[in-house]
């Protein structure tokens, strides 16, 4: 005996102490899991920044290259204007180069002097223009080769922020795939952890309020069954369950008043009655009730009768409670029970 005693405190040891490891683990992956998920979270901001300054940049350059080709288109049209001014002045001065040779042969030796010399200083003039007009347009097809090659390095560098953006939205998926379920771990965890907390609570409070025994005035009382037709019955710690199939009425366990009779959340219909002293019984399952609150009741009397159906099997619960407190029901009726035998 002693041995199975020992045997059973060291089995509850290991028990309490593979709880406390339990615990502590799951604090330690929780704790692991909140640092990761926050480390996560930062980069995802992160690249949500990078984003936000690489699509301002990405517009910008854009926009940059909208201007780029207006300028360039600007300057082509120029450049042929120009050119068509050069092929313009070049045809006027060859027709009165053509001009010229044609009067000059009419004309003796004086005039084709004269002429020859005024047709040199419009033909300088003309020259002049045309060179100047020459190096206007080379200057143009520079400024165009050049403008070319800043539109070609701005839309190489457009093609590079458009496939880093690619990069960084293909980076905060996965970044925040990993996330969501690291996330959805950590909440499991976090569930489980509650749990686990709210049993050893529990159980804190059990040990913290075990359950009473009833003292020798509350036997003096003189409770009874509630139902004297039943199909079984099972006494537990606390309260008893009566199974039934059939209706039969339901009575006071002892004299008192109704402080509650209707439904309580999922227990279905309930009936409380205080007998004084701080005692009360509780009877609760498939019942219709005949009483009210405040309603003062004998001991035996018929508070209500119980619901049957057709081959179905249902319960009625019964608890005495002291304080608040439930106490082992089946055993102060069976010490009640005991002394009206002796009584007979």
């Amino acid at each position: 005996m002693k041995k199975f005693a020992i045997i059973l405190m060291i089995f509850s040891l290991n028990q309490s102490y593979a709880g406390k490891m339990k615990i502590s683990q799951l604090k330690d992956k929780i704790s692991n899991q909140s640092s990761t998920i926050n480390k996560l979270a930062a980069e995802i901001r992160d690249v949500e920044e990078k984003m936000a300054l690489s699509n301002e940049d990405y517009l910008k350059k854009i926009k940059d290259i909208e201007s780029k080709e207006k300028n360039l288109q600007e300057l082509k049209y120029s450049l042929t204007d120009s050119s068509k001014m050069i092929h313009d002045e070049y045809l006027l001065s060859q027709k009165a180069l053509n001009e010229y040779l044609l009067e000059a042969s009419d004309t003796d030796n004086d005039q084709y002097l004269i002429s020859k010399k005024l047709y040199s200083e419009v033909l300088m003039q003309k020259m002049k223009d045309l060179k100047s007009a020459e190096e206007e347009s080379e200057k143009i097809l520079a400024s165009i080769k050049k403008n070319e090659n800043d539109l070609s390095e701005m839309k190489n560098t457009e093609q590079n922020l458009y496939a880093l953006m690619l990069e960084l939205e293909s980076k905060k998926k996965d970044i925040g795939t990993n996330y969501l379920t690291l996330k959805e771990k950590h909440d499991k965890n976090q569930t489980i952890l509650e749990r686990e907390l709210s049993r050893i609570r529990a159980k804190k409070v059990v040990k913290a309020q075990p359950t009473k025994t009833i003292t020798n005035e509350l036997d003096l009382i003189g409770f009874q069954m509630p139902i004297t037709k039943f199909s079984s019955i099972k006494n537990g710690k606390k309260g008893i369950t009566f199974k039934f199939s059939e209706t039969t009425p339901v009575k006071s366990p002892a004299a008192g008043k109704i402080v509650y009779s209707g439904e309580l959340a999922s227990y279905g219909k309930v009936v409380m009655v205080d007998h004084g002293d701080d005692v009360r019984s509780v009877l609760l399952g498939d019942i219709i009730s005949k009483v009210k609150k405040g309603d003062s009741v004998q001991a035996g009397e018929m508070i209500g009768y119980t619901v049957s159906d057709p081959g179905l099997t249902k319960s009625l619960y019964f608890e005495i409670r002291k304080k608040n407190i439930a106490q082992d029901t089946s055993m102060i009726l069976s010490k009640n029970e005991n002394k009206i035998n002796k009584k007979i």
